[in-house]
């Protein structure tokens, strides 16, 4: 008989037997583990994160982050009801497995067309209200040799990182709205009721906006020469009439798409290789 998978409650829980238990069906037999501390970095106080080396069989090493529910009280109560955790554990283990399965189903490479994201290994959420428990086990994107915005959030991307955060925005876009089309997806609402339901309602979009395109001008300020013809104009026009058009689409029968809703420079990292940039995105707390 099975044992029943448990979600480790304290550090000491966390278990090379539990490891094992949990990474059976990726084919993973883990012989030691050492904890190499807390992954957050400063960057955000929403979830646990610990980075922990694995030593697997095959004489290797395997580098993981173990994502819980924050250890301060109140913004775990917060994370919980807000359904910030239940919403990053069902991204990784449905949406982006039901996203993947399309790819397959339509014959199209995965590594050219899926976007990028850390590897889940495992999730599981358990129990509702103060009770509700979550764990996912991620690829550590350092050991996979990306790396945080080297300016932190004290300046704004240049072009080369832009371009390729924006590569992985339109990859996200496009795989779910073909998933869509092809699956006749009213909304992913519908589909997916642990989403995020964000509309142009919502009283901190004009923050929202006015923050986000402060943000892209100063880039582009820094970038003008080597801007695509026509953009700098095509830009100040969304700037101006975006929420406008917003509430114009919220009005419409659209073709849905899912979004991450919190790119910013702390949710992205990056790998330079062979004078090339590419992104990766996490942290998908609030995606709709």
């Amino acid at each position: 008989m099975a044992t029943k998978i448990r979600i480790p409650q304290t550090k000491e829980e966390v278990t090379v037997d539990w490891f094992n238990q949990v990474l059976e069906p990726e084919g993973i037999l883990v012989k030691s583990l050492e904890f190499l501390g807390d992954a957050n970095e400063g960057r955000g106080m929403m979830s646990s994160l610990e980075r922990i080396r694995l030593d697997v069989t095959g004489d290797r090493s395997l580098t993981i982050i173990l994502k819980t529910l924050p250890s301060d009280p109140n913004v775990r109560s917060y994370v919980i009801k807000a359904g910030f955790a239940t919403r990053e554990v069902q991204m990784y283990t449905k949406i982006f497995k039901d996203m993947e399965a399309f790819l397959a189903s339509r014959g199209v490479s995965k590594e050219k067309f899926l976007f990028r994201h850390p590897k889940c290994y495992f999730g599981m959420e358990e129990g509702v209200g103060e009770s509700y428990s979550m764990v996912l086990i991620l690829e550590d994107l350092v050991s996979s040799g990306y790396e945080p915005w080297a300016e932190s959030i004290r300046k704004d991307l240049d072009w080369a990182h832009t371009a390729a955060t924006i590569r992985e925005m339109a990859l996200l876009h496009a795989v779910s709205a073909a998933y869509g089309i092809v699956n006749n997806v009213d909304s992913f609402l519908n589909l997916y009721p642990f989403l995020l339901d964000l509309s142009s309602k919502d009283d901190n979009v004009d923050g929202f906006v006015k923050a986000g395109f402060e943000a892209v001008n100063t880039v582009f300020a820094e970038s003008e020469e080597s801007m695509p013809p026509g953009l700098k104009e095509k830009l100040k026009f969304l700037e101006t009439h975006v929420v406008a058009i917003i509430a114009k689409r919220a009005a419409e029968k659209n073709r849905p798409c899912l979004r991450h809703n919190d790119l910013h420079v702390g949710n992205i990292f990056y790998s330079h290789q062979n004078d090339s940039v590419s992104a990766v995105l996490f942290d998908f707390q609030v995606s709709t």
